[in-house]
């Protein structure tokens, strides 16, 4: 039984190291293209465009209404270039036409919104020294895509003689990696329990 006595438990925890995730998976800040349906639909379908409208909805009453709706047209109007926008020339001309006071959480928004369809390569990466050390993460929705599918080197798959069998022993949040597994086993012949 898991309630909040477990759930909210302090206990140490131990993280791998940005170096042991970058030897076995790579760079673990990098972004990569979304490797599944799945993963795209939790939150790589929305990219730059749909992220600055959401912060301008929830800052509209601290813009002019003018400026608030040619901000609007502005980023409407270049809606596909917003993603391919690295160099932020974009950014410098939309500044414009958002108001001193919040124009650095403006420009906090539009660097760190990631182009559409992609992913952080390892979801969840925490800072130990934080306070909190799964509240900041919980809520970004890379970290609920990290639960999609299974990231990092792919399983070595071989055929085996027919008097040998693979076996796969899985649960609860094991079991999903599994199938995709199986089923390459199962179209190279190999026998499976």
């Amino acid at each position: 039984m898991d309630g909040f006595s477990t759930s909210h438990m302090q206990s140490e925890v131990l993280l791998p190291e940005p170096e042991l995730l970058k030897r076995y998976l790579g760079d673990p800040s990098e972004r990569i293209p979304c490797p599944s349906v799945a993963q795209e639909i939790l939150f790589g379908a929305r990219g730059r465009y749909w992220q600055l409208n959401h912060f301008l909805e929830h800052h509209s009453l601290e813009f002019d209404t003018e400026a608030f709706d040619n901000l609007q047209d502005f980023l409407k109007k270049n809606e596909n270039q917003l993603d391919q926008d690295s160099a932020e020339s974009l950014l410098q001309e939309s500044l414009q036409w958002v108001p001193l006071e919040i124009q650095g959480s403006w420009k906090r928004q539009w660097v760190h919104s990631h182009r559409k369809g992609s992913r952080q390569r390892v979801p969840a990466l925490v800072d130990p020294h934080s306070p909190g050390l799964t509240g900041g993460v919980q809520n970004q929705p890379d970290f609920q895509a990290g639960i999609a599918e299974p990231l990092g080197r792919p399983s070595v798959i071989e055929r085996y003689d027919n008097d040998r069998r693979v076996v796969f022993v899985a649960g609860g949040v094991g079991l999903p990696p599994v199938l995709p597994i199986l089923k390459e086993h199962l179209e190279l012949g190999n026998q499976t329990v």
